[in-house]
């Protein structure tokens, strides 16, 4: 069971960290309303790097924005799982 959570919660990130580059506004506030700890200064300078970053040709993307906004939304995530689990809120979240 253990590994199957891993597998949604990185799942649930990727299909974030799309929504937020893909989408300007309405994925940034749906974001903050299911995670409103956030810093949003911080959240909306690597969507725009990564935005940045997937502009360029091919050869010369690092990648490394793309990566940075994933580990903040991973990061995020689990924080307030972690936050759930000790209010006893866990299984409450959708």
């Amino acid at each position: 069971l253990g590994h199957a959570h891993n597998a949604l919660a990185l799942h649930q990130a990727e299909r974030w960290r799309a929504e937020l580059i893909a989408d300007d506004k309405d994925a940034v506030t749906r974001w903050v309303a299911d995670f409103p700890d956030t810093d949003v200064q911080q959240l909306r300078t690597l969507i725009r790097n990564a935005r940045k970053d997937a502009a360029l040709e091919p050869e010369k993307r690092s990648g490394r924005a793309y990566r940075e906004l994933f580990q903040f939304i991973k990061r995020t995530m689990e924080s307030q799982d972690d936050d759930a689990s000790l209010t006893g809120d866990a299984g409450d979240a959708t």
